[in-house]
Protein backbone atom coordinates (compact mmCIF):
# COMPACT_ATOMS: atom_id res chain seq x y z
CA UNK A 1 0.00 0.00 0.00
CA UNK A 2 2.86 2.26 0.38
CA UNK A 3 4.44 1.87 -2.67
CA UNK A 4 1.47 2.19 -4.45
CA UNK A 5 0.49 5.35 -2.51
CA UNK A 6 3.92 6.56 -3.32
CA UNK A 7 3.43 6.16 -6.80
CA UNK A 8 0.18 7.52 -7.45
CA UNK A 9 1.46 11.25 -6.23
CA UNK A 10 -2.12 11.52 -4.86
CA UNK A 11 -0.91 10.59 -1.33
CA UNK A 12 -2.46 13.58 0.18
CA UNK A 13 -5.57 12.91 -1.39
CA UNK A 14 -6.28 9.76 0.72
CA UNK A 15 -7.60 9.25 3.79
CA UNK A 16 -7.78 4.67 5.13
CA UNK A 17 -10.65 3.54 6.76
CA UNK A 18 -11.12 0.03 8.12
CA UNK A 19 -13.39 -1.75 10.25
CA UNK A 20 -10.20 -4.10 11.73
CA UNK A 21 -8.58 -1.61 14.93
CA UNK A 22 -5.65 -3.75 14.91
CA UNK A 23 -4.96 -3.42 10.89
CA UNK A 24 -5.59 0.32 11.44
CA UNK A 25 -2.46 0.66 14.10
CA UNK A 26 -0.57 -1.52 11.33
CA UNK A 27 -1.44 1.51 9.02
CA UNK A 28 -0.41 4.07 11.26
CA UNK A 29 2.99 3.27 12.02
CA UNK A 30 4.22 2.32 8.24
CA UNK A 31 1.68 5.50 6.88
CA UNK A 32 2.32 7.66 9.65
CA UNK A 33 1.39 10.85 7.47
CA UNK A 34 -1.91 8.91 5.80
CA UNK A 35 -5.02 10.67 8.05
CA UNK A 36 -6.85 7.11 9.27
CA UNK A 37 -10.32 6.75 9.96
CA UNK A 38 -11.85 4.01 12.61
CA UNK A 39 -15.09 2.59 10.97
CA UNK A 40 -17.61 1.10 13.54
CA UNK A 41 -21.07 -0.19 13.19
CA UNK A 42 -23.89 -0.83 15.60
CA UNK A 43 -25.43 -3.46 17.22
CA UNK A 44 -28.57 -3.98 16.55
CA UNK A 45 -31.03 -6.04 19.42
CA UNK A 46 -32.35 -8.33 17.62
CA UNK A 47 -36.04 -8.62 19.60
CA UNK A 48 -36.35 -4.81 19.70
CA UNK A 49 -35.12 -3.91 16.07
CA UNK A 50 -33.09 -1.09 17.85
CA UNK A 51 -29.48 -0.13 17.41
CA UNK A 52 -27.31 0.37 20.89
CA UNK A 53 -25.05 3.74 21.01
CA UNK A 54 -21.81 3.89 20.32
CA UNK A 55 -19.44 4.16 23.12
CA UNK A 56 -18.31 7.41 23.38
CA UNK A 57 -14.87 5.99 24.96
CA UNK A 58 -14.02 4.43 21.71
CA UNK A 59 -12.94 8.12 21.01
CA UNK A 60 -10.09 7.84 22.91
CA UNK A 61 -9.34 4.64 22.10
CA UNK A 62 -9.06 6.12 18.43
CA UNK A 63 -7.26 9.29 19.53
CA UNK A 64 -4.83 7.27 21.68
CA UNK A 65 -3.69 5.13 18.54
CA UNK A 66 -2.94 8.30 16.60
CA UNK A 67 -6.18 8.17 14.23
CA UNK A 68 -7.71 11.28 12.86
CA UNK A 69 -11.14 10.45 13.92
CA UNK A 70 -13.74 7.88 13.71
CA UNK A 71 -16.43 6.97 11.04
CA UNK A 72 -20.00 5.46 12.20
CA UNK A 73 -22.75 3.92 11.47
CA UNK A 74 -25.73 6.95 12.10
CA UNK A 75 -27.64 4.81 14.03
CA UNK A 76 -25.19 4.91 16.53
CA UNK A 77 -24.91 8.50 17.01
CA UNK A 78 -25.69 10.13 19.95
CA UNK A 79 -24.96 13.45 21.54
CA UNK A 80 -22.79 11.66 24.02
CA UNK A 81 -20.21 10.34 20.98
CA UNK A 82 -20.51 13.78 19.11
CA UNK A 83 -19.47 15.87 22.06
CA UNK A 84 -17.03 12.66 23.28
CA UNK A 85 -15.42 13.26 19.53
CA UNK A 86 -15.71 17.41 19.54
CA UNK A 87 -13.66 16.92 23.45
CA UNK A 88 -11.08 15.31 22.14
CA UNK A 89 -10.18 17.33 19.20
CA UNK A 90 -11.29 15.08 16.43
CA UNK A 91 -13.21 14.49 13.75
CA UNK A 92 -16.69 12.12 13.64
CA UNK A 93 -18.08 11.24 10.12
CA UNK A 94 -21.27 9.39 9.78
CA UNK A 95 -22.16 6.84 6.90
CA UNK A 96 -24.56 6.01 5.15
CA UNK A 97 -27.70 8.42 6.08
CA UNK A 98 -30.21 8.59 3.39
CA UNK A 99 -32.94 10.26 5.54
CA UNK A 100 -32.77 14.11 4.96
CA UNK A 101 -34.23 14.65 8.52
CA UNK A 102 -31.37 12.11 9.86
CA UNK A 103 -29.29 14.36 8.05
CA UNK A 104 -30.53 17.26 9.73
CA UNK A 105 -30.43 15.68 13.18
CA UNK A 106 -26.72 14.61 12.68
CA UNK A 107 -25.25 18.10 10.93
CA UNK A 108 -27.01 20.03 14.05
CA UNK A 109 -25.45 17.36 16.66
CA UNK A 110 -22.01 18.27 15.03
CA UNK A 111 -20.75 15.43 12.79
CA UNK A 112 -18.05 16.62 10.50
CA UNK A 113 -19.73 14.90 7.18
CA UNK A 114 -22.35 12.51 5.79
CA UNK A 115 -21.68 9.88 3.49
CA UNK A 116 -24.95 9.16 1.75
CA UNK A 117 -26.39 7.03 -1.68
CA UNK A 118 -28.83 10.36 -2.09
CA UNK A 119 -26.77 13.09 -2.32
CA UNK A 120 -29.02 15.50 -4.12
CA UNK A 121 -31.73 14.81 -1.78
CA UNK A 122 -29.99 15.16 1.31
CA UNK A 123 -28.08 18.86 0.24
CA UNK A 124 -31.49 20.18 -0.50
CA UNK A 125 -32.60 19.26 2.98
CA UNK A 126 -29.41 20.46 4.54
CA UNK A 127 -29.86 23.99 2.66
CA UNK A 128 -33.29 24.28 4.15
Amino acid sequence: LKALLDASRQRDQVTLIAFDFELLRELRAALPDVPILWLLGSKRDERSGRYAPIDPRLVQRAVAAGFQGLNVSHRGVTPELVDAARAAGTELFVWTVNDPAEARRLVELGVAGITTDVPDRVAAALAR
